[in-house]
C-alpha cells in the first residue's frame, strides 16, 4: 500500500469516529413556559360575638355610667390595597314606644385599642363613628358597653340597633 493512499485511510477512519463522536456528544433541547397568576382582591371579614347587650337597671347618682355585664369580642380580618375602615352607625336612638333616650349616651371601648381599633370611649351615633380602621391583618379585640344614666329618663324598656360595615377597598 502506497503511504499516501495509508495516511488517506487513516484520515477517513479518524473522520468516521470523529463524526461518531460528534453525532454522540449533539443534543437536542426544547423549552417551554408556564404563565403563573394569583388574583389578591380585597377581603373583609367580621365576626361579632355577643348579639344583645343589656344595661342594669341601677340609680344613676355618681357619675351615672353604666357599664354592660356583657362584653362584645371582636374580629375583624381585612386585606386591602388602601386603608380599611369599621363604622359602626345606630339605626335609631334608644326607643320605648313614643319616647328616646339619644344613642349618643351609649358608648364602646375596645380593650385592643391601637393598631386597627379605635381607642378611647367611642359614643355611638345614627350618623356613624369610625371605630376602626388600617391596613391588611387580623385584628381581635372586646368592646366594654357603656351607659349614661339620667335620672331625667322616662321608664320603658329601650332598645336600639348598632350596624357594622367593615370596607376593604
Amino acid at each position: 500500500m502506497k503511504p499516501k493512499t495509508a495516511i488517506q485511510i487513516i484520515l477517513a477512519v479518524a473522520l468516521v469516529f470523529m463524526s461518531a463522536s460528534f453525532a454522540q456528544a449533539s443534543s437536542a433541547t426544547a423549552t417551554g413556559s408556564v404563565s403563573l397568576t394569583a388574583e389578591i382582591a380585597p377581603l373583609a371579614e367580621l365576626t361579632l360575638g355577643t348579639g344583645t347587650v343589656d344595661f342594669p337597671n341601677t340609680t344613676p347618682t355618681g357619675n351615672g355610667t353604666l357599664t354592660a355585664a356583657v362584653t362584645t369580642a371582636v374580629t375583624a380580618n381585612v386585606r386591602t390595597a388602601g386603608g380599611a375602615t369599621l363604622v359602626a352607625t345606630a339605626a335609631t336612638d334608644l326607643t320605648s314606644g313614643s319616647d328616646t333616650i339619644d344613642i349618643a349616651n351609649v358608648s364602646s371601648t375596645i380593650d385592643a385599642g391601637g393598631g386597627f381599633f379605635a381607642t378611647g370611649a367611642q359614643p355611638m351615633s345614627k350618623s356613624g363613628v369610625t371605630v376602626g380602621g388600617g391596613t391588611s391583618g387580623n385584628y381581635t379585640g372586646t368592646w366594654t358597653w357603656k351607659f349614661t344614666n339620667q335620672w331625667s329618663y322616662k321608664t320603658g324598656n329601650y332598645s336600639a340597633t348598632i350596624n357594622y360595615l367593615l370596607t376593604a377597598p
